[in-house]
């Protein structure tokens, strides 16, 4: 779990960077006067949004997902950790070949491993930890050139469930290809 705790910090410092180059860009190359003349601070600050006018300035980073990625934590801590039934490297294998000819431990996978939502404590802490961590990772960052407070968002609106097609096989049992 703390290894999934590290590279959230990684990909949430790797998004800051990014944003960073896509920000500065804007703020040097692509004002927007009338979007700006919209926007509460900017007149009062003499300053476009794209420079950090806006009164409110923040920059949201969005995890997706969030049951997904629980249900997998808590998969690999109930197959690998918990019982020894797989190791990790069963269940990276199986991971990176879909599941294929592992529909026993795909079927643990799916019903036999404790799910967030379903009112199970152990679940719900995990999540609540994750959760708490995400934030607080997020909360460190300002953007550089605008000022612009990084902050914490969720996005587990019904247009993410499809992108299942573009992530590869998770260790909740969902295979390559299936919805969220």
């Amino acid at each position: 779990y703390e290894a999934v705790k590290k590279q959230t910090a990684f990909i949430i410092r790797k998004s800051v960077e990014i944003y960073e180059l896509s920000e500065k860009i804007r703020k040097d190359y692509h004002n927007t006067a009338y979007l700006s003349t919209l926007v509460k601070g900017c007149t009062e600050n003499a300053k476009d949004i794209t420079e950090g006018g806006a009164e409110l300035n923040f920059v949201t980073i969005e995890g997706v997902c969030f049951a997904t990625t629980i249900d997998s934590i808590l998969a690999v801590k109930h197959l690998v950790y918990d019982t020894g039934e797989y190791t990790l490297v069963q269940l990276v294998s199986a991971l990176k070949n879909n599941w294929k000819g592992q529909d026993i431990m795909r079927a643990k996978a799916l019903n036999k491993c404790p799910k967030y939502g379903q009112d199970n404590d152990e679940a719900d802490e995990i999540a609540r930890d994750y959760m708490n961590f995400f934030s607080t990772e997020t909360w460190k960052y300002r953007t550089k050139s605008t000022n612009r407070q990084f902050r914490p968002g969720m996005l587990s609106w019904n247009y993410w469930a499809s992108a299942g097609f573009i992530l590869p096989a998770s260790p909740n049992g969902r295979k390559q290809g299936e919805f969220f």
